[in-house]
């Protein structure tokens, strides 16, 4: 796998995660994304203790997100922003949501829960498109 610009790989994935923690903060949606959940203030912050591990696992899935994004952009020979898009765009539709909205209507989650986390992941699948599809 020459084809594939690490450093883009790095770059979109240290964004997608910066905008995670914008994303689920107070200044954007954390607020809302607690309440919906139904988090008593004590349950709030025991997760907040406890959260190490999740951090750990959302690196690594995201990781292997932008991974997958540059492998997807190399076989398929991408080689613009808007292209990368369009990649992110699809693969958002067509795995992420689609899969998202089966395991939600099984679950007792709130629908507005569901879509503040699968547009910050449609987010993340853009940007990761975009710069890995720029970036060759």
């Amino acid at each position: 796998m020459t084809d594939i610009n690490y450093l883009a790989v790095i770059c979109a994935l240290g964004l997608s995660l910066g905008l995670g923690v914008l994303w689920y903060s107070p200044l954007m949606f954390g607020r809302v994304w607690y309440r919906l959940k139904r988090y008593t203030q004590e349950e709030a912050e025991k997760l907040r203790g406890s959260i190490r591990p999740a951090y750990v696992v959302t690196g690594i899935s995201y990781a292997t997100m932008a991974l997958v994004v540059a492998v997807l952009v190399a076989v398929l020979g991408l080689t613009s922003a808007s292209e990368g898009l369009v990649l992110g765009f699809l693969v958002w539709l067509g795995f992420v949501f689609t899969t998202g909205l089966i395991a939600n209507m099984f679950s007792e989650r709130r629908f507005r829960s569901f879509m503040i986390d699968t547009i910050y992941q449609l987010a993340c699948l853009l940007i990761m498109g975009s710069m890995i599809g720029a970036w060759r």
